[in-house]
Formats: structure tokens, sequence, C-alpha cells
């Protein structure tokens, strides 16, 4: 009885409250300007043609790779107005020659492409030291033309792209009695992959967000309760609202302005989206690359957003917890080093977790560990839930951990907040307050009996 009117009081406080505001905004204006900018530095960024003006082809092989690397390489605007054409072996020396005595005049490079039996193809790029072809795009056209290779060679022997990522698909081999029990199981490349650069910096941006949210709704319900503790307003609400309707009033009315502030970073950056238009789809291609959100849906958007607002609640009953446990405002800062220590740990095991994945790896049994545990799911299964690398049962399964253990935290609050509001004396312990709960848990079973 009583928590509709400190929802009410503190919603509007918290609302009108210059820190609120400040944050709602420049969250908005980032938001807002997020696609533009990133249009800018990667999108609209000229791309400056190759140097590159000829690939001579020596080929000792029996694949025909001139029309195949023609079409692969074109579709990079750089090397778009490079010709490829074939010369004989024979003309081998004379070209090695020609480019040892090159000038400035001199356009064009030598391949020679061949076959070793250990080493499999090869392709040796040879210029002209004092030719106008600069090494910095003779080194990035080899770069990128390694990392076609794959789809130079399907198109030199007639293999559609369909075709080829059939052929190199994971196979599970099975071995089994006719009884059908399993002897022998073999896994050939089932190892998921590891993540990319951009999906590494969405997980972050993503974490960075979840962290800043966390924080500033955190720090909101314990501002509140420390304030009315050392003001001594709580004796004056004590009087007439039971103190959990108190600690409810306020962590919900919290919550509520989260909801509220996420929802306008959400308007933010659809706004961003159409005020950018049409420069999306092409500038910014090589940024949301299909690989980046592979992962993205309505059901796995929903999953994570019921974490995250489950999570938030879940940070601030900590933190109403923690804050009245402290009474006066000075130690404010100091009562609250347990609770940003838990945050910032918790949100640390997700750059752990990333930087492994960027490594090549995937430890799919402790991502999944990550994003089911209630500290650190909000931080985690967004981001990984996001990149395709969570599966939904997983997802689920989070959802209803991080249920379960809201729900036992405000059963243990509803038993320690009754006792922690009325104490004046020094900042409390973990020891104490959890030595407090068995108190209250003992003295409720004794009544029960009764």
């Amino acid at each position: 009885t009583g928590w509709k009117t400190i929802f009410d009081f503190t919603f509007r406080q918290s609302f009108k409250s210059k820190s609120s505001i400040i944050s709602t905004v420049i969250f908005a204006v980032i938001c807002i300007a997020t696609f533009p900018v990133m249009s800018l530095i990667a999108g609209n960024k000229e791309v400056k043609e190759s140097s590159i003006k000829e690939v001579k082809i020596i080929n000792y092989t029996d694949v025909d790779l001139v029309d195949a690397i023609k079409t692969t390489m074109s579709e990079n605007k750089k090397y778009k107005n490079i010709q490829y054409t074939t010369v004989s072996e024979n003309d081998e020396k004379s070209l090695e020659e020609e480019l040892k005595m090159a000038k400035s005049d001199c356009k064009y490079i030598m391949m020679v492409f061949s076959l070793d039996e250990e080493m499999g193809y090869k392709a040796s790029l040879k210029y002209g030291d004092k030719s106008s072809v600069d090494k910095t795009d003779l080194e990035e056209f080899a770069s990128d033309m390694n990392a076609e290779f794959a789809g130079i060679m399907a198109k030199s022997v007639g293999v559609s792209k369909e075709t080829l990522d059939l052929i190199n698909k994971y196979t599970t081999t099975k071995v089994t009695t006719n009884a059908t029990k399993e002897l022998f199981e073999e896994k050939k490349d089932t190892k998921e992959n590891g993540i990319s650069m951009g999906q590494y910096g969405v997980l972050l941006f993503m974490m960075t967000i979840t962290v800043f949210m966390i924080s500033l709704s955190g720090e909101g319900v314990s501002g509140t309760i420390v304030t009315e503790k050392s003001s001594k307003i709580v004796e004056v609400l004590l009087t007439s609202v039971r103190p959990m309707a108190i600690i409810t009033g306020k962590v919900l009315a919290v919550f509520c302005v989260s909801v509220i502030e996420i929802a306008i970073m959400a308007v933010s950056l659809f706004m961003s989206y159409v005020v950018n238009g049409k420069v999306i789809p092409t500038n910014l291609k090589g940024v949301f690359s299909t690989d980046v959100f592979a992962g993205l849906s309505v059901v796995n958007i929903v999953i994570s957003v019921l974490v995250l607002l489950a999570g938030i609640m879940f940070y601030e009953v900590l933190a109403g917890l923690v804050g009245s446990t402290v009474n006066k405002i000075e130690e404010m800062a100091e009562g609250m080093k347990a609770y940003q220590m838990t945050m910032v740990l918790s949100s640390y095991v997700t750059i752990a977790l990333a930087i492994v994945c960027m490594s090549g790896a995937y430890p799919k049994t402790l991502v999944a560990a990550a994003c089911i545990f209630p500290l650190t799911a909000p931080f985690c299964l967004p981001g990984f839930l996001m990149l395709g690398k969570l599966s939904v049962a997983v997802s689920i399964i989070a959802v209803l951990a991080m249920l379960v253990f809201l729900f036992m935290l405000l059963l243990f609050t509803s038993n320690v907040y009754e006792e922690v509001i009325y104490h004046n004396g020094e900042r409390m312990k973990i020891k104490e307050v959890i030595g407090l709960y068995r108190t209250n848990v003992r003295k409720a079973g004794a009544d029960s009996e009764k």
C-alpha cells in the first residue's frame, strides 16, 4: 500500500532532474548522429583507383584464370579499369628484363601463376621499382586477390557460389550397430568460427550502452534512497508507507524512466537511418555486411529487450539494497563501490569473451554460461544473440533464469530492506546484510509455527 504514490513522485522527480534530461539528450544526439557519421567515415570515403593499369599473366596451369580474375577483381572500384592479358611462357624472361629497366611510364605488373604439389597454387607478382606502380597498391592487390581466390577458382572451373558453399559445408560421420548403439562419431570442422572485427565492434558498442543505462538507473535508485535517509524524509514516509512499498515504487519509477530513455534512443536511431537516407545501402555496405547481424530477427530482438529490461531492474533492486546500507550522501561513493565493481567485472566478461572470439575460437559453453548468469547476461546476451552466436533455446533459458533470479533478489530484498532502512550506524557490510536476512527468515518461520 502506498507504492503508487512513491512511484508517481519518484517518476516525476527523476524525469525532471537535470542529470536525467542531459544524459537522455546526449544519448539521443549520439544515436541520431550514428549513421551519418559512419557514412562519412566508412561510406563516403573516396576510393582511390589503383596505380596498376594492366596485369600480364603467365599461366603454367591448365586453369583459365583471366576472365575469372577480371570479373571478380573488377567488383572492387579500385581495380575496375585494370586490363588482364595472357602472355606466352617464353616471354617471362623478357618481361622481367623490361620491368628491371622500366621507367615512370610503365603501368603494368606481371603475374606468374603456377601449381606446386606441396604448397598448392601460387601467384607471383612482379613490378618495376622505378615504374608508376605503387608498391602499396601492389600489396593491396595481392591481399584482395588472395581473399577472393576461392571465388576466382570457382568461376574458372564453372562452379557456382551456391555449389561451392555446399561443398564446403561441415560433415558428420557416425558408425552404429544394428541396435543403433553409437560406437564412433567423428565431427569434421564442426568447431564454430569466431567473430570478425565488425562483430567485435557491435559487441563492445552494445555492452557499453548497457553499462551506461544500468549505471545511471542504479545510481538513480540508490541516490534517492540515500538522500531521503540522510535528510530524515524516510522517517516521515515510514509513518504512512511500508518500507517495501518505498523500494518497490522507487525501483519501478526509475525502471520506467530507463524504458522511456531506451525508447527515445530507438526512435533516435530510426531517425538517424531516415536522415542518412539512401547512403546506407551503398556506402555502408562494408560496415553492415550480412555476417555482422547474422542473428537479427524479431524473436531475437524481443528476447534481447526482455533480458536487457530484466537486467536493468535486477541491478536497480541490487542498487536499492546497497544504497539502503548507507546513511550519508558523503558515504554514497564508498558504499556503492561493491555495486560498481560487480557491474564493471560483469561487463568485462563480455570484453574477455569478445577478445577470445576475435582470435578465431568460439568458447560456446563459456558464452552460454555468461548469457545465462544474471549478473553478466544483460551485457553478453543481446550482443551475441544479434550476431547469431547464440541459439534460441539458450536464450529462452537465459530469460527464465533472469526472471527467477530477479524474483529471488526481490524476496531477499523484502526480507532485509525493512530492517536495513532503520539502520543509522556504520555502513553495513555484505556479511551483516546476509546475517540480517537469515535472522528475518528464522523469525518468519517461528511466527508461522505460532
